[in-house]
């Protein structure tokens, strides 16, 4: 066979020539050949062409050669099967493997410092046997070469190369810094220094895909019948749509595209499938109706891309009429590929454009533009907190982890794009340290009810698994936590989305090399929430001089001891042209002090030595709660932008009913139907969406044009609702998402999307915005979850009095927002907006329909009133 023919062989079965060695630099020596931690990637990752090792080993940021484990792999070509003899010339500790099994361990060469000889037999088959070497060396110059020959045969000779292959199109990633790894039995448990290895307890797993349906998924969406649509990163570059997902057993994949070039992201617009592919967006059409899409239409095309294999236009996003994508930047044996001499002309990219960008994208005119910069691998981007988009990038050269971004307008990130750059790290909500709690974060997701409401879930494709981020914001920026959340999944996280029936969905994806987890390379899996929370980390909030940790679950007696003997940590990350970065800085942080809350919720930990700019890890160790359960993972990185805060202290958010009271008159219940009807004659009655009805306004009509109310008046009254505001729409004209509940129909509290992270430097709260009694009186707080995020009020309102036509004393209302005290006993002076003129008489409860730019309706749920609460003794709680 030619050599030209080999090579178009190995490309078309996926291999190179040669053997993949990885080298990770451990934090001590080992006497034996250790188990590393999930998770962390090597600090030097490269293909030889023999089977021979020799250190030092050379990396971006430091030569390796002492305490570092090592692992070579690659497949042996057999021609005829037979038993052969191996010979392993080292001077270190090693363990070959054939085919799964160990053929020999050099069982002292940790203790010496010459090259030994160990040798060992086994009969293989023709074909192609994998071969593997696990290797721990602690000191001097690592030197390891194999010999072989056929057992009738005297003398061994090297393995020729041309018998030896590895996987093709390995992206080389690394990371400087040691590693950990354990002799024996680990000596943490999962979630403690180490990856978890089950579903997170709020989860109950179900499959559903079956086993001929195997998707490396790269985008998924819901369509308005109830069917998933996926996009598939494969050779075959395919859209499956997928029915029966709530029929056990009978999910079915039916395939409805295909033939596209790296789709990796999808969405449903206005009746229409759009996939993005390398280089443009692509509308999908059925115009004969046959269940395969004949019509492809590029409707957006032009930004930078090259064939570089790592130029990559990610996702697919529609907010607010316009569609929201991301592109790469090229690679070259691992690091950014900029063009010779790009210090002296620009640009730095094979690209005129420069990829690295987020763009906008009008969806009807196919216009774009480049709205922010500095991008690498941005795989993941979505609608978060505060109806805000993030976008999380992988490390790699000029980011020494991976962080996460809010994505501004303008905004210019770490990647730079120059050579000579000068990037500044302030603009990262949160980093994901390498290896420990993350590796590849791909897309996230807003968790909208539950505990854990109001925070993110994002996906890892090799570290696998969900991880769960919970942002503050210090003078007008975002920063924050992160946790490790969930793993037991089949893949490494690609893509997440909540279905209609309020499950989430997973979707994994896999390559070559070490971007996959555990060398998985595709997943479809559903996570449906079962309401079991276990005892964990709830939020982490910065107070001044430390932080606040506050639990799931009551610290029980005497915690306060265990939590004094947390380690604390920080470090810094400066982003340098190399390929990742190590922890500068790192010190142990003494805590000075730690006092619970009274209801044991919350540890504030008071700390010396906080610094802005750095990340503060803590571990607490074995804590337990009062049942004796470890903490589900005692661990959190804090991403610590700014230190300027003035909020002391934030209420904690809680329902005060999960369940009508007896008594309760319920307007919306159980699967979201109610006596609720429209206040004007021939107006539809809003729409029902599993549990919530959904205010649908006319355009064309004003304000209040399909107002519902209760079949009944009111007076004195305990009403409890659950709303939800999504995305979008604009504060300053009021159209983000707004609605209200008016009492009596006269008396509005407000609602709206009003952001749910209080800025910890400038607190403050709107007397027009959400929790407001409109335009007369300010909520004495803003404990808002934010846009799309399920929320609540609780409201005791009295009356207003009357006496022979006159208005002897005005309405009042205590009010109660997500469990937190924010208005006292106020009086509400008049009606408000829009409203009713006040009357003697009584009136019933309205929801207001109100004009809307926000990503759809209003919803509502379990809303429901008692009449003269306080006559039945219901009387609102004492804060």
């Amino acid at each position: 066979m030619s050599a030209l023919a080999l090579v178009a062989l190995l490309a078309l079965q996926g291999s190179t020539p040669g053997a993949t060695v990885m080298v990770w630099q451990l934090e001590k020596p080992f006497a034996g050949i250790p188990k590393l931690v999930e998770g962390q990637v090597p600090n030097a990752y490269f293909v030889t062409p023999s089977l021979r090792l020799q250190g030092p080993f050379k990396t971006d940021s430091a030569t390796l050669s002492e305490n570092l484990y090592a692992e070579m792999k690659s497949k042996l070509q057999v021609d005829r099967a037979g038993t052969f003899d191996f010979e392993v010339r080292t001077n270190t500790l090693a363990r070959m493997t054939l085919s799964g099994e160990t053929m020999l361990t050099t069982t002292d060469a940790v203790f010496r410092a010459e090259v030994g000889v160990w040798r060992g037999q086994y009969r293989l088959p023709a074909g192609r046997a994998d071969l593997k070497f696990f290797v721990m060396h602690n000191s001097g110059d690592l030197q390891l070469e194999v010999k072989w020959k056929r057992a009738e045969e005297t003398a061994y000779k090297s393995i020729d190369p041309g018998l030896l292959t590895t996987e093709a199109g390995q992206t080389f990633v690394v990371n400087p810094g040691v590693k950990r790894a354990s002799l024996g039995a680990p000596s943490t448990r999962p979630g403690d220094r180490r990856p978890l290895t089950a579903v997170h307890p709020s989860f109950t797993l179900e499959e559903f895909r079956g086993q001929d349906f195997r998707p490396a998924v790269g985008g998924m969406t819901f369509l308005p019948d109830g069917r998933m649509a996926v996009c598939t990163w494969d050779e075959r570059g395919a859209v499956y749509l997928i029915d029966g997902l709530n029929q056990k057993g009978k999910a079915r994949a039916h395939l409805y595209a295909d033939g596209l070039g790296e789709p990796l992201g999808i969405a449903y617009w206005q009746g229409d499938l759009y996939v993005t592919q390398k280089g443009e967006i692509t509308r999908l059409r059925d115009t004969d109706k046959d269940g395969r899409a004949d019509e492809f239409t590029a409707i957006a095309y032009g930004w930078g891309v090259s064939p570089n294999y790592h130029e990559f236009t990610f996702n697919l996003l529609p907010f607010q009429g316009k569609f929201y994508i991301s592109s790469s930047v090229p690679l070259r044996g691992g690091h950014t590929n900029y063009t010779p001499d790009s210090l002296r002309r620009a640009p730095a990219y094979s690209t005129p454009e420069g990829p690295g960008n987020i763009y906008r994208v009008d969806p009807k005119t196919g216009a774009w533009e480049a709205i922010a910069r500095g991008l690498r691998t941005p795989n993941g981007m979505n609608i978060g907190v505060d109806g805000q988009i993030f976008v999380a990038d992988n490390q790699g050269s000029w980011l020494p982890a991976s962080p996460l971004y809010h994505v501004r307008e303008g905004g210019r990130y770490l990647h730079q794009e120059q050579p000579d750059g000068t990037p500044d790290e302030s603009c990262v909500a949160v980093w994901f340290p390498h290896g420990e709690i993350g590796n590849s974060p791909a897309q996230m997701v807003l968790i909208p009810d539950g505990p854990y409401r109001g925070q993110m879930l994002i996906g890892d494709v090799t570290h696998g698994g969900l991880k769960r981020v919970q942002l503050e914001k210090v003078n007008g920026r975002y920063q924050g936590a992160v946790y490790r959340h969930s793993q037991g999944l089949e893949a490494g996280i690609n893509r997440l989305i909540w279905g209609p029936d309020g499950a989430l969905y997973v979707g994994g994806i896999g390559s070559n090399g070490n971007w996959n987890h555990l060398g998985h390379k595709f997943g479809l899996e559903r996570l449906r929430p079962n309401g079991k929370v276990p005892f964990e980390i709830l939020e982490t909030s910065l107070r001044p001089g430390g932080v606040e940790l506050t639990f799931t679950k009551p610290l029980p007696p005497g915690a306060e001891a265990m939590l004094k003997k947390a380690t604390v940590k920080s470090w810094r990350y400066k982003s340098t042209i190399a390929y990742g970065g190590s922890k500068l800085d790192e010190k142990a942080l003494p805590i000075t002090s730690v006092a619970v809350t009274a209801d044991r919720l919350s540890a504030r930990f008071n700390l010396k030595g906080l610094e802005a700019g750095t990340v503060l890890y803590l571990n607490l160790g074995d804590l337990k709660d009062g049942k004796g359960e470890f903490l589900w993972s005692p661990e959190v990185w804090y991403t610590l932008q700014d230190l300027n805060v003035n909020v002391e202290f934030l209420a904690r958010r809680a329902s005060l009913f999960t369940a009508p009271p007896k008594g309760a008159q319920v307007l919306i219940g159980k699967g979201g139907k109610g006596p609720l009807k429209p206040l004007k004659a021939g107006v539809s009655k809003w729409p029902v969406l599993g549990d919530a009805l959904v205010v649908q306004h006319d355009p064309k009509a004003d304000i209040g044009g399909a107002d519902h109310v209760s079949p009944f008046n009111h007076g004195d009254a305990l009403i409890h609702l659950e709303w939800l505001s999504p995305a979008g729409g604009k504060v300053e004209t009021q159209t983000n998402g707004n609605s209200g509940v008016k009492l009596m129909s006269r008396y509005e509290i407000q609602i709206m999307n009003a952001p749910g992270i209080v800025d910890l430097a400038k607190p403050e709260a709107k007397f027009n915005e959400a929790g407001s009694i409109y335009r007369q009186t300010a909520p004495l707080a803003n404990p808002s979850y934010g846009a799309g995020v399920w929320q609540c009020y609780d409201i005791w309102f009295t009356a207003p009095k009357w006496k022979d036509g006159k208005k002897v004393a005005n309405a009042r209302a205590t009010v109660f927002w997500n469990g937190v005290l924010v208005h006292r006993d106020v009086e509400i002076l008049s009606k408000t907006g829009l409203s009713e003129d006040e009357t003697p008489d009584l009136r019933p409860l309205l929801l207001q329909d109100h004009h809307t730019e926000a990503e759809g309706g209003v919803q509502f749920r379990n809303v429901w009133l008692i009449h003269d609460p306080l006559k039945k003794g219901i009387l609102p709680p004492k804060r």
